[in-house]
């Protein structure tokens, strides 16, 4: 019988385990898209939808491990803030804003820059279509060394080479290491790509 999102969350913060936490990102898929789907359009053109909703999708990872219930916030609320910043993140790292606008100090935040997208916090996972078992089977399969590598760099935010040392092998590996886990989650993501509806 499949889980509802309340015990996903119990299972979850019972063990800790990293498959618990990947079947949480599975059920919060469609808040990434929903994000990722209006952030691929950026003020100088549209970026591949696929690299937005896999750094959202790291940002959701984050959330997942970092949120705190006692704080009195919604998890959703939580989430599409991470997933935001993460997405933007990306976007700066791709190099979209205006040079002009760079140096005059202008690059915009989350908030500036997502400020029309709707609130996310009536989000419900339960009435979500479930169509990521290309996903759910890319995720499964990482090694336990590209685990660890999502959890230090996009959880913990270490550098490339302090995650090489946790994980004993070179600086460049570990930058390998990451792009064969992106190269793994975009032709996952391949498979099941929404419409333009199914994101709105």
């Amino acid at each position: 019988m499949k889980k509802s999102i309340d015990d996903l969350w119990l299972e979850y913060r019972a063990t800790g385990t990293r498959v618990a936490r990947d079947r949480l990102v599975l059920g919060y898929m469609g808040l990434v898209r929903q994000v990722a789907w209006r952030m691929s359009i950026t003020p100088s053109g549209v970026i591949d939808y696929k690299d937005t909703v896999i750094a959202g999708i790291f940002g959701l990872i984050k959330a997942i491990e970092k949120f705190d219930p006692d704080r009195g916030f919604k998890f959703e609320t939580y989430a599409a803030y991470k997933v935001r910043g993460a997405i933007l993140d990306e976007l700066r790292a791709l190099d979209w804003v205006p040079r002009s606008a760079r140096e005059a100090g202008e690059t915009p935040s989350v908030v500036e820059f997502d400020e029309d997208l709707p609130e996310i916090e009536g989000f419900n996972p339960a009435r979500e279509p479930v169509a990521d078992g290309a996903l759910a089977g890319a995720l499964a399969q990482l090694s336990e060394n590209e685990r660890r590598l999502i959890a230090l760099y996009h959880g913990d935010e270490l550098p490339l080479s302090d995650v090489g040392a946790a994980l004993g092998v070179s600086e460049s590996r570990a930058s390998q290491m990451h792009s064969e886990i992106i190269s793994k989650l975009r032709r996952a993501l391949a498979v099941n790509q929404p419409t333009m509806e199914a994101c709105q």
